[in-house]
């Protein structure tokens, strides 16, 4: 059964008080020190989220996440169709603007590169970046991690897009750090 995203926020802050963690003191001082490019501080307590699904609840949830105490996500992983929706055309403007609403609350971001789901038309262009299995079965697009690390199109297709977030996050604030891939 699914888990809804409310159900969610509210285990895993029972799970971060239940072993003593509270980040719920930082808050104040966080949002202040992340919207003027500082820092989240410790005890740090984060999770993992997804702006282009959340939609219109994104205030909601920041507001539920700054109350519970996260000071910091990680967010871009499998947003690679939204960052680049058709070869050469990038639009960061989703993740900019979740990126704000996030250091506007005081809550940090790891911005992750979305390289572990390669948009489809990357896939039906370049079907060799497809995976192989042992078993010698071409895994088909839509799966998690369905590319082949082997293939040199595939990383410069991941060289290009990384590079493009650099030079588009580089002046945003509230980014802590960088996820490089995720499986």
């Amino acid at each position: 059964m699914p888990l809804h995203r409310r159900t969610f926020i509210r285990t895993s802050a029972f799970a971060a008080a239940s072993i003593g963690i509270s980040a719920k003191g930082l808050t104040a001082s966080a949002i202040e020190a992340i919207a003027d490019g500082g820092q989240a501080r410790p005890p740090y307590l984060g999770v993992s989220y997804y702006p282009e699904v959340a939609g219109h609840e994104i205030d909601r949830d920041i507001a539920k996440m700054a109350e519970i105490g996260v000071n910091h996500v990680r967010f871009g992983e499998f947003a690679w169709s939204r960052m680049e929706p058709r070869e050469g055309e990038f639009d960061f403007s989703l993740q900019q603007k979740a990126l704000r609403k996030f250091a506007n609350a005081g809550i940090a971001v790891v911005l992750c590169t979305p390289t572990a789901g390669p948009p489809i038309w990357l896939t039906e262009k370049h079907p060799h970046v497809l995976r192989v299995t042992a078993m010698g079965f071409k895994l088909g697009h839509g799966g998690r991690r369905q590319y082949c690390p082997n293939s040199t199109t595939y990383r410069e297709y991941c060289r290009r897009i990384a590079d493009m977030m650099g030079k588009a996050f580089a002046v945003e604030n509230g980014v802590i750090g960088s996820h490089t891939t995720t499986s």
